[in-house]
């Protein structure tokens, strides 16, 4: 193995290395978090033209590694299996973009097991020398293009946007390298696909002009047929660009290889910045709020830069009063890093601010009234700038469902009601920060101590209002509705009360199909705090159906484990609600809460989830058609002051 990293290492730069020759794989990301990898010469040499592959893969990302970035500018060539290998269904947000992939045996990439998701590769529809189309397997895709020989990817010539259709198109006047084209898609989370199919390119376009040319002069057509000729032949041996790829070569700079490969020179980094600093986006000028672009409300992105030191790039949209918005700078660069402020007039009050740093910054706001609101956007550094902070601005809506939240007990000896009330106090308090007002959660405990907000005790008979008749009053037809269990459980049975006050997961199914039938587009979210509560995802009685997701503490045969006295919760709820505070979407907050859980060798607790219908926990088909479902979490909430390191 040439460099390692494992016991979730996280926010290391591994850049302009030669890693070659190894035995086993050249890169080896062992649950590791949120690296940058770039620059680099991965089983090859400096030049990228020698065959130095490693023995198995170029990059190896598996057990949960997260939030990666691999590029740009890194050679991963002639590697005996797969030039970068992303595994298991907890390996995800892991980018891949603008490198040189090429001449591996196998495969360029590969995400087997659920690993990124497995996004599902675009489709390239048609390819000439100028312009490429094709489709992708969901909206609003990034779409990277390349060149190669082969089926994967030499020469990066390009991004693209895909609509909301998925079609995509990419425009290059100067021409592709060819002879294939290839993409990849990746999705807003940063996941990225395997390489499409490779299409060759249809050269047509150049043997039409001598078919043309001779019909008016015969006499021309041979002083014409050499002339495009003669001249495109040399012009398309270049466009394969020998003089590119060298040109790409000396960007990582072998000469400074030695130099940079101590580590030592964290001034190395910053000094390339500078001296890449981009011109001005198409946006500018926009420093000052009257100089603010207007910004469709349709989730639609417009791709800025910081293109100077305290550049800041003003933004402006029409809210609706009483309507739910969601601004997101969405982070492309690497030193992308981006605070987003929002302001009631041009010279206005402060209205709301972001200063938290995931992987990338939203703010969530409810219009109180109409009128023109200002936006913002500047980096957390204000001496960086350049490509490198790139980040994708956008405004939607949000559909703003309901919800339940339930907290039992199983009787008056309980000794962990106050875990209990702690769990579903954290629920509320995470479901208010999201802007759900008080009026859109039902709020159930049977603690003899009854927390603050409550609507009523928790008992069958209020839980079955609350899902057949409360939630469809609240619930417009396509947003979520959410429902929270937490107490003591048995295999098919949740206890809500003391005595008779239990439910049973055939029960429960009847009331959420009940709330369907009067919601039919909106997805159901059931996340479930109790011992053997996977029996509710199993057969026979299994409350799993298409539309909903699915998701419980632990399997349908093994406890679920609270924390000790004053040390919060349960030991999966409380890592589950923290991610979802902190700007995670439903998915990502399983796995950062299963890590958690599994992270103790002392617990048999196994989380399950199911996003498909199928009754079969983390199946793979339930990974892919529970996609929508599990970004049913709309609202990015984000712990407020919460700075990187």
């Amino acid at each position: 193995m040439g460099i390692g990293c494992g016991d979730n290492a996280q926010q290391n730069r591994i850049e302009q290395n030669v890693i070659a020759g190894n035995r086993t794989n050249g890169l080896h990301l062992d649950s590791c978090d949120r690296m940058v990898i770039t620059g680099n010469r991965i089983g090859t040499n400096a030049a990228g033209a020698s065959n130095l592959g490693n023995q198995e893969n170029g990059i190896s990302l598996f057990n949960g590694a997260q939030g990666n970035t691999i590029g740009p500018d890194n050679a991963i060539a002639y590697n005996r299996l797969r030039g970068i290998g992303v595994w298991y269904t907890t390996t995800i947000r892991n980018h891949i973009t603008q490198n040189a992939i090429y001449a591996n045996t196998t495969m360029g990439i590969d995400t087997d097991d659920g690993g990124n998701l497995n996004p599902g590769a675009p489709r390239i529809t048609s390819a000439t020398r100028t312009l490429v189309q094709g489709v992708a397997p969901f909206a609003n895709a990034r779409i990277e293009v390349f060149s190669d020989e082969g089926g994967q990817g030499r020469i990066y010539e390009g991004v693209a946007t895909a609509d909301v259709a998925g079609a995509f198109t990419l425009n290059k006047p100067g021409g592709f390298s060819g002879p294939n084209l290839t993409a990849t898609a990746t999705d807003s989370d940063g996941n990225t696909s395997e390489f499409s199919a490779p299409v060759p390119i249809v050269t047509q376009t150049p043997t039409v002009t001598p078919t043309r040319t001779p019909t008016p002069q015969a006499t021309a057509t041979p002083t014409k047929t050499p002339a495009p000729q003669a001249t495109a032949t040399p012009t398309k041996t270049p466009t394969p660009q020998a003089t590119a790829t060298p040109t790409k070569t000396p960007t990582p700079q072998a000469t400074a290889t030695p130099t940079k490969t101590p580590t030592p020179q964290a001034t190395a980094t910053p000094t390339p910045t500078p001296a890449s600093a981009s011109p001005p986006d198409g946006y500018e000028p926009d420093n000052t709020c009257a100089a603010a672009n207007a910004i469709a409300v349709n989730g639609s992105a417009q791709e800025h830069n910081f293109h100077a030191a305290g550049d800041a790039d003003w933004l402006r949209f029409n809210a609706m009063a009483n309507t739910h918005y969601v601004i997101s700078a969405i982070h492309l660069g690497d030193q992308a890093d981006t605070d987003l402020a929002l302001y009631d007039a041009c010279q206005g009050t402060l209205i709301q601010q972001t200063l938290d740093f995931g992987r990338d910054t939203h703010l969530s706001w409810v219009a109180p009234v109409n009128g023109m609101v200002y936006v913002r956007a500047r980096h957390a550094d204000s001496t960086l700038f350049g490509p490198a902070t790139a980040y994708a601005f956008s405004v939607r809506t949000v559909a703003t469902g309901a919800a339940i939240i339930a907290g039992g007990r199983l009787n008056v000896f309980d000794s962990l009601q106050r875990q209990i009330t702690f769990m579903t106090n954290h629920a509320y308090q995470v479901f208010t920060q999201a802007n759900y007002a008080h009026d859109r959660i039902y709020y159930m405990s049977a603690d003899p101590t009854p927390p603050p907000n409550i609507d009523s005790p928790s008992s069958p008979t209020n839980l079955a209002f609350a899902i057949r008749t409360w939630a469809p009053q609240q619930v417009t037809n396509g947003a979520p509705l959410f429902l929270y269990l937490a107490d003591h459980g048995e295999r098919e049975v949740f206890f809500l009360e003391t005595g008779s006050g239990a439910i049973t997961a055939s029960q429960l199914d009847q009331w959420l199909t009940e709330f369907q039938a009067q919601r039919p587009q909106s997805p159901v979210i059931v996340i479930i705090e109790a011992c053997r509560s996977g029996s509710f995802i199993t057969t026979p009685a299994s409350i799993s159906r298409n539309g909903r997701l699915i998701i419980t503490a632990s399997g349908a045969d093994n406890d679920a484990h609270a924390k000790g006295d004053n040390q919060g919760g349960g030991e999966f709820s409380d890592p589950f609600f923290d991610a979802l505070a902190n700007n995670n979407d439903l998915w990502t907050s399983y796995v950062l809460a299963d890590r958690a859980v599994r992270a103790n060798p002392h617990f048999n607790q196994t989380p399950w989830i199911d996003g498909d219908g199928d009754g079969l926990p983390y199946h793979q088909r339930s990974l892919r058609v529970g996609l929508p479902l599990r970004r049913s979490w709309p609202i990015p909430v984000c712990v407020p002051g919460k700075r990187r390191g």
